[in-house]
């Protein structure tokens, strides 16, 4: 990414890694700053996912934790608890008018820094920071990380004497403090060798080893996860101090992440290149406050201002001096001079579903994040003219000639196809979002952004998507396809009726043999359920008062799916999904940790098959982590569509 150098303020906020946690500082924010809690109830939707477990309850709902309560906790515990203090200390600073021109992360905080920029959703960057130590979870090391008081010359020279290439710098963070990173028994061997030659070394509170080729078998598992989640464009500089250099736009950040594994961290480097450029405003986004005493050890000119967030200073939040000292500084200015008239119509016009008052009081808390973002995304955005919607039906393969009828169709003058009612199929779709999501349908205006402005994380969105898709009887969607080019509601319908589009003169071709593939279930028949359609697919036996049931329990009157055919059904439509061979799917296998289909690509599947078998919405109960392997999906779709058939 080009920085443009101008004469304005130049601030940057800095991300910590390791051990930046501070829970009493937590807390006292979250009481005073919304903001906490806010960016927390959103990695919860992850941990909740994944764990059962909420990140809120564990940092604010009792005594303050410190880090080495979460150390002693899980693995994901302590790094998620670092991530969300940084997102959360951002969050609090930019809606206070505090605008960043560069944003640096040390080691971990790299990935606080890119999610800060708008490069995934807080959700997908807390299961990046998750997957990064369940990978390295997943190679069984013993490693420590130790500071040496020296400069990395004298380190290396050090680590030479050791003989084990394990061993190696991971971070350099001034002139005379160097963190080594390997093996537990080489580390020990660093040791002796540091007091022998009179060098001062801390034992750091890490929970791996990071920085070190001891690491080298988690990068490409890592890799081939971030993959699959949705990168989209920065709107912040992110400068890097393990590639050495700042972001750019065309980054694969799967692959340049995944490296933080086993290459150095250059700090001091990333210091002086900001410095030299004319930052000379330095803001600890995170607990504690390392960074900045690093930033002051190695820029001594004396010309720079270093400042922390959360953490305590003479048993005082640190932000608010912070926050006071930038807005006397002039670098924290009220970015809103709207009237309360002003307010109340804009709210009116973005937020209907909201009160007034509300939106007044959300208005007066995040106004300064919303107008810094608007600024940020129209100096990049470039008009795009209106996709063209038409498409065809489909006679004779009936997903398609049902969304016809959903949708509406009109007859194209002399081509003998048709073209979807383009506002039939956006009041349709907005409806589905809308029973799903307890939202009133009219909230999803053309522009409505999903996330930013309704809500809706990816992983929701993922499942509303696939769902329709199915509805609408859509192939799987290409490697090429990115949520985030569909970031409205208007967007994920015209992707649809293109895809329609594209279908239309295949299907055409197909309609004198219009026969559904062996374990494809087609669209149901005018006045049959979609559950019963989906018993053609799992296996129907004709019941002894000669109404058709699934799998009919013998002697019960019940109603019983044909678990083995719904089985080698369900297994085919992952296996065509993934592009795995249908027999790697054994009961017992596990989806993610055998097969490495992430959290998001099984919401996908299981919303595409639920979808598919005429199952309704997944209550809030619901909890991905239970239902690890296909043998559980299997049974969970069995038992909803056995509720279905026994309720008709």
């Amino acid at each position: 990414m080009t920085v443009q150098m101008n004469d304005e303020p130049r601030v940057a906020f800095l991300f910590p890694g390791q051990g930046g946690f501070d829970g009493p500082a937590l807390q006292t924010a979250a009481r005073e700053y919304p903001q906490v809690k806010a960016v927390l109830e959103r990695i919860d939707r992850v941990t909740d996912e994944l764990f059962g477990r909420r990140i809120t309850d564990m940092l604010l709902g009792g005594s303050p934790p410190d880090i080495a309560d979460l150390l002693a906790d899980a693995s994901w515990v302590s790094q998620l608890a670092i991530y969300g203090s940084g997102l959360a200390a951002f969050d609090i600073l930019l809606a206070s008018g505090v605008t960043p021109t560069a944003l640096v992360g040390h080691s971990l905080g790299e990935i606080t820094a890119v999610v800060a920029a708008g490069a995934f959703t807080i959700e997908d960057g807390a299961r990046i920071v998750v997957r990064r130590v369940q990978a390295i979870d997943d190679i069984e090391i013993d490693g420590r990380m130790v500071a040496l008081a020296c400069s990395s010359e004298r380190a290396l020279h050090l680590i030479d004497l050791i003989g084990d290439p394990m061993v190696a710098v991971a971070t350099i963070n001034h002139d005379e403090q160097t963190i080594v990173s390997g093996p537990s028994h080489s580390i020990e061997k660093v040791l002796a060798v540091a007091a022998t030659v009179s060098i001062p070394t801390v034992a750091l509170s890490a929970a791996f080893p990071f920085h070190t080729p001891l690491l080298a078998p988690a990068v490409e598992p890592f890799a081939a996860y971030v993959r699959r989640l949705n990168q989209q464009p920065m709107h912040r500089p992110v400068l890097s101090p393990i590639m050495r250099r700042y972001y750019e736009p065309d980054d694969s950040l799967a692959e340049l992440l995944s490296r933080h594994f086993v290459n150095p961290v250059h700090f001091s480097s990333a210091l002086r290149e900001l410095h030299a450029g004319g930052y000379d405003c330095f803001v600890e986004c995170g607990g504690r406050s390392t960074l900045i005493k690093l930033t002051s050890k190695v820029l001594t000119d004396g010309q720079v201002r270093t400042l922390a967030s959360l953490t305590q200073q003479r048993s005082k939040l640190a932000l608010n001096a912070t926050l006071h000292e930038l807005r006397s500084a002039g670098l924290a200015v009220p970015v809103s001079s709207l009237s309360v008239a002003d307010i109340e119509l804009l709210g009116r016009a973005l937020a209907r579903h909201e009160s007034v008052e509300r939106f007044v009081a959300f208005w007066a808390d995040q106004h300064g994040a919303i107008v810094h973002d608007i600024g940020l995304r129209l100096a990049t955005w470039t008009p795009t003219p209106d996709v063209g919607v038409a498409s065809a039906p489909a006679h004779g393969v009936s997903a398609v000639e049902d969304a016809a009828t959903v949708v509406g169709v009109v007859p194209a003058v002399g081509t003998g196809g048709a073209l979807v009612d383009r506002r039939a199929l956006f009041d349709a779709v907005s409806q589905e979002y809308a029973l799903a999501l307890e939202y009133p349908a009219d909230v999803f205006a053309d522009d409505v952004l999903l996330e930013a402005e309704l809500g809706v994380d990816s992983v929701k969105q993922i499942e509303l998507l696939s769902r329709v898709s199915a509805k609408y009887g859509l192939p799987p969607r290409s490697d090429s396809f990115r949520l985030s080019e569909f970031d409205t509601l208007d967007k994920v319908v015209s992707y649809i009726a293109a895809e329609l589009e594209s279908r239309a003169p295949a299907v055409a071709a197909l309609e004198s043999v219009a026969t559904p593939d062996v374990g494809v279930a087609s669209a149901p028949a005018h006045g049959v359920s979609a559950v019963e359609d989906a018993a053609t697919v799992v296996g129907v036996v004709p019941a002894v008062d000669g109404v058709t049931k699934i799998g009919a329990a013998v002697g019960t009157g019940g109603a019983l799916v044909d678990r083995r055919a719904l089985f080698d059904a369900v297994s085919q439509e992952y296996a065509l999904a993934l592009e795995y061979p249908a027999d790697v799917f054994a009961d017992d296998v596990l989806l993610e940790a055998e097969l490495g289909v992430d959290s998001v690509k099984q919401i996908e599947l299981l919303s595409r098959v639920s979808a598919k078998y005429g199952l309704p919405p997944r209550s809030d109960s619901f909890r991905l982590s239970e239902f690890d392997t296909l043998d559980k999906v299997v049974s969970y779709i069995a038992a909803e569509m056995s509720l279905a058939a026994a309720g008709r």
